[in-house]
């Protein structure tokens, strides 16, 4: 080898090393601001439930049968219950899983209750993220944020009379979608079993015939003292982690007169569901004064957490130094990153998305393997998080199985 080419090796060795020395001291993981909500063990907890609830997004209904797909995704997310480290032995489903399509390829959410085999009066919500499979998925629940629909509108959906007011704010046509199973026209998107979360009922088991708040109901009926509930999701099963809780407190009324059901969501890297007035009109419902009960948990470097409410920051996410910084913009990926930014922002600048909820951030270290843009998003949305709260790398790769 030439001492040219040695000498140039080890250049590039001193500069990578300097720029981790640099990140280490100046961006420090797990930086925690303010009081939390939930413990850590707790938080490492609800992202492997949340995890979890990404088994068998790899089915196909023209395949299998509504009904086969259920059980079988009922099988796989028990035996990651009973096996898995961090939650194995704790959980039994009670509720679900509930399934929705928007059409004949994968099912777009899933959703099921667990409870503590040996705290039984702890009770766990758990929201399917984003189908990393479905296309559609993406396109109806992530991404339709140009036209809003007004919150009081879904409160009001299963009523004979619709309420239009805009005095709750309002939420995005997608988050509407994955809710209710309706668009912004109010024309059902969905097949069987459809309705959005708020709408879907189980295949089977001793509560087919309950959607989740009916479900809710029947629970504070019939418990004997109280129940805690905690409602968790990540990605886009987080933002709907933090809707539900909202919706459920809205209501409480009338599924829960006697205040016997307490409820807490987390939601993981969750995008923004709403305008600054909802996210106004949920702080005050679910994060009073001194009595926080919505973590949002983010990765300060997780891109989808700056959907709709931060677009401008994406330009900083990651500038990590002159070299890479460097190497960002020469890979095409960086620069068509940098481009589809700008456009978004210009687009949805003006719409007014605001994140609600307690923020509870972290920042997690930069993966200098990944220059790339898109790879790096990618690592910092999933593997951000499993390292942060100690959780199995493999838990993301569930759905495959």
């Amino acid at each position: 080898m030439r001492p040219k080419t040695i000498v140039l090796i080890i250049l590039e060795v001193v500069i990578v090393g300097v720029i981790i020395a640099i990140e280490f001291v100046y961006n420090k993981p797990s930086e925690k601001y303010g009081s939390n909500v939930f413990s850590h063990e707790e938080k490492r907890h609800g992202l492997s439930l949340a995890l979890i609830a990404y088994a068998n997004s790899l089915a196909i209904p023209l395949i299998s049968s509504d009904d086969q797909v259920a059980k079988d995704t009922l099988n796989d997310v028990q035996d990651e219950l009973d096996n898995q480290q961090v939650v194995g032995g704790l959980w039994e489903v009670v509720w679900g899983p509930a399934l929705y399509r928007l059409g004949n390829t994968f099912y777009d959410n899933m959703m099921f209750v667990v409870q503590h085999r040996y705290m039984p009066w702890e009770y766990r919500i758990v929201i399917r993220g984003t189908n990393p499979v479905s296309l559609r998925n993406w396109i109806e629940e992530d991404f339709k944020v140009l036209k809003k629909v007004p919150w009081q509108r879904v409160l009001t959906h299963h009523k004979p009379t619709k309420s239009m007011s805009t005095a709750l704010g309002s939420v995005s046509e997608g988050t509407f979608i994955a809710l209710t199973g309706q668009n912004a026209n109010f024309q059902d998107v969905g097949v069987k079993p459809g309705g959005g979360i708020l709408m879907m009922k189980p295949c089977h088991g001793p509560h087919s015939d309950k959607t989740i708040l009916q479900y809710l109901k029947w629970l504070s009926d019939t418990t004997y003292w109280y129940a805690n509930v905690d409602i968790v999701g990540h990605s886009l099963g987080g933002l709907l982690s933090s809707t539900l809780h909202l919706y459920l407190e809205d209501l409480r009324s009338t599924w829960d007169p006697r205040s016997y059901v307490s409820i807490r969501s987390m939601s993981f890297a969750a995008p923004t569901a709403g305008d600054s007035v909802f996210a106004n009109h949920a702080n005050q419902v679910l994060n009073p004064s001194g009595n926080n009960t919505a973590a949002r948990i983010h990765n300060e470097r997780d891109v989808a957490t700056y959907a709709w409410d931060n677009i401008d920051g994406l330009t900083s996410i990651y500038r990590y130094g002159w070299w890479s910084n460097l190497m960002s913009w020469l890979t095409p990926s960086g620069a068509i990153a940098k481009a589809i930014q700008q456009v978004v922002y210009n687009t949805v600048k003006n719409l007014d998305y605001k994140q609600p909820g307690h923020n509870e951030p972290f920042k997690a270290p930069f993966n200098y393997i990944f220059l790339d843009f898109w790879a790096q998003t990618l690592w910092q949305h999933t593997k951000g998080y499993t390292d942060e709260f100690n959780v199995p790398d493999g838990m993301f790769l569930a759905f495959f199985a």
